[in-house]
């Protein structure tokens, strides 16, 4: 007997639990929506469950005493049951804040309707009070919450004046408390609380969710600004190499029609001289003279094919090359001829003693080309170049070494042209930004990470605008490697 008991007892639970399940699982997809459709549906179940269990002993009564009964109508709490299922079929229907205004309407009723027989003092009235409140604040919200609080405070009111004029003294008042009082009153305190402990669960769950999105949006921001950032680097890098590229070929073609312009010069005096040794009146001196002015003017044709050679070819870029500066001023000088004569320039070379410095040649041709060069655009009539030893720089200075060695070498290459603003100097080496309207601005940016990236180098700028420029570039005389060995020693 025991065995089938709880065997039935279990598939009962199972079917509860299987009904509730079904009962309160959601539909909607918005999240403040799905809370409040979970807590009505909620609500409602619970509600239903306890309505057919308490129909149940209502019918149990009406069979049990007959005509003596005097409990409430079955009909009417069949009907009321009829009522909670249809709007539990609204709210599964996706009819929330309908199923919900409707359940606050009926649950308004009965309350006024509870009042209005026995009064507004009883507990049951006050605590259902309670309830309408907390339910149309919880599923429709606040401001509906605080207008129904108001429409049960009026009332209330009115239910207390009738009762005090109409009812007198109701009958409960005289009847002491029993445990069902205590039993009603318990599961009505104890259903407000579920509620109430219900919406804060979902209101903290929503917070909980939002708070975890928050999270995963900032870091995939966070992820997403890293990424961005590192492509922009790469494409920034990848537009300075083009610009690089291109403004290197324009730079060669420029200089080659110079080139080929200072080239006539030798051409026309060999073939003068060549013209003069076939002549019927040379004589031996005289050729041997003329044949020496063609070697020399071939010899000064052979420096020009060296210096266009040396500024075009990327083979020559060593790390272990040394590189003579007078050299190189003069081959910048030669290549830059033509540009500054048609600029009306002038490009001087300061006496000083042969410097010779542990880098590659080409990259102080590169930097020597694009300061000349803006140097000249910038309306310049006098460009010095000069170089000099110095003692002092303050990433390239060894502690071990004397104060008489020399560790370091200035270039200074001095204009008197249009100048700098102060605006443009402190963008001068991180925009590409150019005053000439054929210019990239790539060429100062170049130099800048020649020098003080590849060469290891410092570089200066003083310029004042229609005062000229002074570029001074500070290198190291020898690499890391060989400062290492000499502190060894």
């Amino acid at each position: 007997m025991t065995y089938y008991f709880l065997r039935a007892v279990k598939k009962i639970r199972s079917i509860a639990r299987s009904w509730m399940n079904r009962a309160i699982v959601c539909l909607s997809t918005d999240e403040d929506i799905r809370r409040r459709e979970y807590i009505l549906n909620v609500i409602l179940s619970i509600s239903l469950t306890a309505l057919v269990l308490l129909g149940l002993t209502i019918i149990w009564n009406n069979i049990k005493f007959g005509s003596d009964y005097n409990g409430m109508n079955p009909i009417l709490f069949t009907i009321i049951i009829l009522a909670y299922a249809g709007l539990l079929y609204l709210s599964k229907k996706s009819w929330i804040y309908s199923a919900s205004f409707l359940l606050v309407t009926l649950n308004a009723i009965g309350t006024i309707y509870t009042g209005w027989k026995w009064g507004a003092s009883l507990p049951e009235t006050l605590l259902l009070t309670v309830l309408v409140i907390e339910i149309a604040s919880i599923l429709i919200g606040s401001t509906f919450g605080l207008i129904t609080a108001g429409v049960m405070i009026l009332a209330l009111t009115i239910l207390g004046i009738h009762e005090s004029v109409y009812l007198n003294v109701p009958d409960w008042r005289y009847d002491q408390i029993s445990v069902t009082d205590v039993i009603t009153y318990s599961i009505m305190f104890l259903f407000i609380s579920f509620i109430a402990w219900l919406a804060n669960r979902e209101i903290d769950k929503s917070l909980n969710r939002a708070r975890q999105s928050e999270k995963l949006l900032s870091t995939e921001r966070d992820t997403l600004e890293q990424k961005v950032s590192e492509r922009t680097k790469e494409l920034i890098k990848t537009q300075r190499k083009a610009f690089a590229k291109v403004g290197h070929s324009i730079q060669v073609g420029e200089l080659a029609r110079g080139v080929m312009h200072d080239m006539m010069s030798p051409l026309s005096a060999i073939s003068l001289y060549i013209d003069e040794l076939n002549s019927d009146n040379c004589d031996t001196e005289t050729k041997q003279i003329l044949i020496e002015k063609a070697m020399q003017a071939s010899s000064r044709m052979n420096e020009f094919m060296d210096s266009v050679r040396h500024h075009i070819d990327p083979r020559n870029i060593h790390k272990d090359a040394k590189t003579k500066l007078k050299k190189e001023f003069d081959i910048v000088r030669d290549i830059l001829a033509y540009k500054a004569r048609m600029h009306n320039a002038r490009i001087s070379i300061s006496p000083c003693e042969e410097i010779i410095i542990n880098c590659c040649p080409l990259r102080i041709h590169q930097i020597l080309i694009n300061l000349v060069s803006n140097a000249i655009e910038a309306g310049s009539r006098n460009i010095i170049l000069s170089a000099s030893y110095a003692n002092d720089m303050s990433d390239c200075l060894n502690k071990h070494h004397s104060n008489n060695d020399h560790l370091c070498v200035q270039i200074t290459v001095t204009d008197d042209g249009c100048g700098m603003s102060s605006q443009q100097l402190n963008t001068l080496f991180t925009e590409p930004k150019s005053t000439k309207s054929h210019g990239t601005g790539i060429g100062l940016m170049t130099t800048n990470s020649i020098v003080t990236k590849e060469l290891g180098g410092l570089i200066n700028v003083e310029s004042k605008q229609n005062s000229g420029t002074k570029f001074t570039i500070t290198l190291p005389l020898i690499n890391h490697g060989e400062s290492d060995s000499i502190n060894k020693e």
